[in-house]
């Protein structure tokens, strides 16, 4: 989210909560969040990051593997800067860099010391990103279901019926999806019936838990996440199976 104002706007009036992911070179960021967080959805940074395809361009100041680690902090410190507010981040594109797990390294280091969870959007199989956050004390998750990678509607529908299958099966999913116009369609007609269904939707970090802390790493706090006290993440709360719960994060597009 964060180029187009109008699917924006769309995406913020979907029924709450759902979190979304903005990216730290879209417009008129400060107003986006603003009414993002007023109408009860959570919000995370969508951080741009290399693809392994040559074609594809993540982005102004993405980061990318190779770059010398003074650079490769200056860009993630130019990124995190971007957004007030936001609980966490998730990886926009990054099947090369999240693959390199000297880099990530780096991108954990960032997030411990702002004390923000991570959403892997697993764009790749080799993603270095789940592991390295647990390795480092970090709230993180990995996503279930790309909802949209075929935009044709009865793709985008089968998709969301996988997501609740998951759901139902392991009592939480988590499905990434972008604000195009099919996809915003199918969510439109989609959301409103999942309470009939017993599920609950709920933001992403409602599904993290915190990890146990290894004994070389300082104290780590969930009390307080993000740079202006955004909702604070609930550690164990995928442990409540009261009902099935689904995570929704739309980003930016599929391109890994």
């Amino acid at each position: 989210m964060g180029l187009s104002q109008f699917r924006s706007d769309r995406a913020i009036a979907l029924p709450r909560p759902i979190t979304l992911a903005i990216l730290p070179y879209g417009k008129n960021l400060a107003g986006l969040v603003a009414r993002a967080r007023t109408a009860g959805h959570e919000v995370i940074l969508h951080l741009p990051m290399e693809p392994r395809a040559i074609d594809a361009d993540p982005g102004p100041n993405a980061l990318l593997t190779g770059l010398p680690e003074g650079e490769l902090d200056r860009r993630i410190a130019v990124n995190l800067g971007r957004l007030n507010g936001y609980v966490g981040v998730n990886n926009h594109m990054g099947s090369r860099f999240t693959a390199s797990a000297w880099d990530m390294r780096r991108v954990m280091v960032a997030l411990r010391a702002r004390d923000l969870l991570f959403l892997d959007s697993l764009t790749t199989g080799r993603s270095t990103g789940h592991g390295l956050a647990r390795e480092f004390g970090i709230p993180t998750v990995v996503r279930d279901i790309f909802l949209d990678n075929d935009r044709a509607p009865a793709s985008i529908r089968r998709q969301l019926a996988r997501t609740v299958a998951r759901a139902r099966g392991h009592g939480h999913a988590i499905a990434i999806g972008h604000p195009y116009p099919e996809t915003l369609d199918a969510l439109e007609s989609w959301l409103p019936r999942l309470a009939a269904q017993g599920l609950v939707l709920v933001p992403v970090s409602a599904l993290v838990s915190a990890p146990t802390l290894p004994a070389t790493s300082p104290a780590f706090s969930t009390r307080k996440v993000g740079d202006t006290g955004g909702p604070a993440v609930r550690p164990g709360a995928v442990g409540r199976k009261s009902r099935s719960k689904i995570g929704l994060a739309p980003s930016r597009r599929a391109t890994a």
